[in-house]
């Protein structure tokens, strides 16, 4: 869990994040996590919540994956990327 104590401003306004989540390693190289998210610096905010992956493609190079959601479509999105494990 996350609190962030101090709310930067960000062009949608005052930003403190508090989140939760969890990680599993069902697999020997099979990783999946999920979590929640939302903004506590004015008042409750609709949560965002999120789910992964990654998984071991050859010797210490990891393929991750990502998605979020939210009822806010600016905190809806995607993302895919190699890890390097060293």
């Amino acid at each position: 869990a996350v609190l962030d104590p101090t709310p930067p401003e960000t062009p949608r306004g005052k930003w403190r994040e508090a989140a939760a989540g969890a990680e599993a390693n069902p697999l020997k190289l099979v990783w999946v996590r999920g979590g929640i998210r939302w903004n506590t610096a004015d008042g409750p905010s609709a949560p965002i919540g999120t789910v992964g992956g990654s998984v071991a493609v050859y010797g210490s190079t990891l393929a991750d994956v990502q998605v979020s959601f939210g009822s806010d479509g600016g905190n809806r999105g995607w993302g895919a990327g190699l890890r390097f494990v060293f």
